[in-house]
């Protein structure tokens, strides 16, 4: 790991004082070989692949933004600290995260916001999958299945308990997976379903969450996290908010 004062960092000026704290106690700790105690907080930075500490707004971005044209690595490097950090600057950090998730999700709708599901997922489209039904946040036994909405709010479906969210809007889905039933299972990344063979591993075959049929085994380099992004409904109302200068708007 690379020394975040050097004057070639790309990062220099960018931390933010609860990243030097991160990396202050990290340093300290790793220099003590001292132990946390019961009562610590686990704080974390990524190390990117030049051995650059990352500030958390970089980090952040990229995990939401990174649209399939830069490899993935098999693991990320970190530098952790534990401890309590100070009141002030926690809330800070968790501030800015929510401003970099409110600046590049979808915007969310305002009849979304005043009925707070359990968790959301705002497509790019515009069309809305809950999982509970609309206001179901304050009860996690209501969460069995999940729900698609219009632009405007009006349900236009729900799947039965278990099953999948992309079975809303895959039609031919159970037809497919008849058909595949002894040697495949399946799973979404992206918006894209993945048949992978039961035994390989392999994928063999990749459809768009509708249906169709797509090229090669993997999602389209156009395809980025944020698009496909769910938010708790804890969440929700804070992101709403942030995205529109920190007040409720009306509907």
């Amino acid at each position: 790991m690379r020394d975040p004062l050097d004057p070639q960092n790309p990062y220099r000026g960018e931390y933010a004082p609860y990243d030097a704290w991160i990396y202050a106690h990290a340093w300290q700790q790793a220099r003590s070989g001292s132990f946390s105690s019961a009562s610590d907080q686990l704080y974390s930075i990524r190390v990117d692949s030049d051995g650059w500490p990352q500030p958390m707004h970089v980090t952040a971005k990229h995990d939401l933004c990174d649209d399939g044209h830069i490899t993935k690595p098999h693991c990320y490097n970190v530098i952790s600290a534990y401890g309590i950090m100070d009141q002030d600057m926690s809330a800070q950090q968790q501030q800015d995260e929510l401003a970099v998730r409110a600046g590049n999700l979808p915007q969310i709708p305002a009849w979304l916001a005043d009925q707070t599901p359990l968790q959301v997922m705002v497509l790019p489209d515009g069309e809305v999958v809950t999982l509970g039904k609309l206001g179901s946040a304050p009860d996690a036994s209501r969460a069995g299945s999940y729900y698609r909405y219009s632009k405007d709010g009006v349900e236009l479906g729900h799947t039965a308990p278990g099953a999948e969210w992309w079975t809303l809007y895959f039609a031919g889905f159970d037809a497919l997976r008849q058909a595949h039933e002894k040697d495949s299972y399946w799973e979404e990344d992206l918006g894209c379903v993945q048949r992978f063979n039961s035994t390989s591993g392999q994928v063999r075959e990749l459809y768009d969450y509708h249906g169709t049929r797509l090229p090669g085994v993997k999602p389209p380099p156009d395809r980025a996290p944020k698009d496909y992004w769910w938010l708790s409904g804890t969440d929700l109302a804070a992101v709403y908010a942030q995205q529109n200068g920190g007040t409720k708007q009306s509907a």
